[in-house]
């Protein structure tokens, strides 16, 4: 049944009794746009989207109420709204309404921190793929807050004592022991195909551990290449790689590297800390072998004879290059 109503009592429906369109049109035997069609008549205000979900919520969002879930049982927004009926964004812009001041970023961390593990919300459970879409296409174009800054050498040494802290408490790092899958490997693999690498964009010519000058023992030996007009060429700077090792000179054509070993870096006599095997005399040459190369190694104590020369010549003679 159809009842007449006069725009008093409409409005009393809605803004007094706060009853949405659906539930005057349920009451009147209306339907929600016939409502609606009769509030616009009678150029009846329509409410905010927040004062709109005001009826629908379990619990009025008053601040006494607001301040004590937030600062003192510590919840966060999220688990406010699904308790008081309502979204985060809406007890967000209460919060603001009523001046309720927000936590610190310091704070905040550490409630975080107490949602770890299983006590997150989220812990086991995924984004779908058509979410993931949505963010990345949202995100697209967009430039990272971060982008450009640095943290201050203060801030690095406070977040260095604070990892050191934590580890001598006993705290693990969260990845420790948890080895990447072969899937994963090939997705990072596959992400990174076609990408400058990161040492390459600060001006590396490869790995930014390695030395970009010439030691004493290579310069010796680059300058009897350039008396004699031999066939090698400086590669010590990181400019040419052979399985993963970095050899100080190259004679490309014949596939032939020569290397200059440091006597305390390369000699198990000499240094006290266990050598890499790829780092000493047989492991080199076994690995240069493999890769379908020759290596010739010089020693520095060699570099600095006084024969230096009939040395290199007669060792490169052996090897068959002269």
């Amino acid at each position: 049944m159809n009842y007449l109503v006069t725009e008093e009592q409409l409005r009393n429906l809605y803004w007094t009794e706060n009853l949405s369109l659906r539930e005057i049109g349920e009451k009147l035997g209306w339907s929600a746009k016939k409502a609606l069609m009769e509030m616009v008549k009678y150029s009846i205000p329509r409410r905010s989207l927040s004062k709109s979900q005001l009826g629908k919520r379990k619990i009025e969002l008053d601040q006494d109420l607001l301040f004590d879930f937030y600062y003192h049982k510590k919840m966060v927004l999220r688990e406010m709204g699904e308790l008081l009926g309502c979204s985060q964004n809406t007890v967000r812009r209460r919060m603001n309404d009523l001046e309720i001041p927000v936590r610190t970023s310091s704070e905040s961390a550490k409630i975080r921190g107490s949602q770890k593990g299983r006590n997150n919300p989220f812990y086991g459970r995924h984004h779908t793929h058509k979410t993931k879409k949505k963010l990345s296409e949202i995100l697209k174009g967009k430039t990272p807050w971060n982008k450009g800054k640095f943290f201050s050498e203060e801030s690095k040494e406070k977040m260095s004592l604070t990892r050191k802290v934590r580890f001598e408490n006993g705290e693990e790092p969260w990845n420790k022991g948890i080895p990447c899958s072969t899937e994963t490997k090939e997705k990072i693999s596959e992400a990174n195909k076609g990408k400058t690498s990161w040492w390459k964009k600060r001006g590396f010519n490869q790995n930014p551990h390695i030395k970009t000058f010439e030691t004493k023992p290579e310069i010796k030996f680059e300058e009897i290449c350039d008396r004699y007009e031999l066939p090698f060429r400086f590669t010590g700077d990181g400019s040419f790689w052979v399985s993963g090792m970095n050899p100080d000179f190259i004679h490309l054509k014949e596939k032939v590297a020569v290397e200059i070993f440091g006597n305390y870096w390369h000699s198990p006599l000499l240094n006290q800390h266990q050598l890499s095997y790829k780092r000493t005399y047989k492991g080199r040459t076994e690995a240069f072998r493999k890769a379908g190369w020759k290596v010739i190694i010089f020693w520095e104590s060699e570099m600095k004879s006084g024969q230096v020369d009939d040395i290199v010549l007669e060792r490169l003679k052996n090897e068959g290059i002269l």
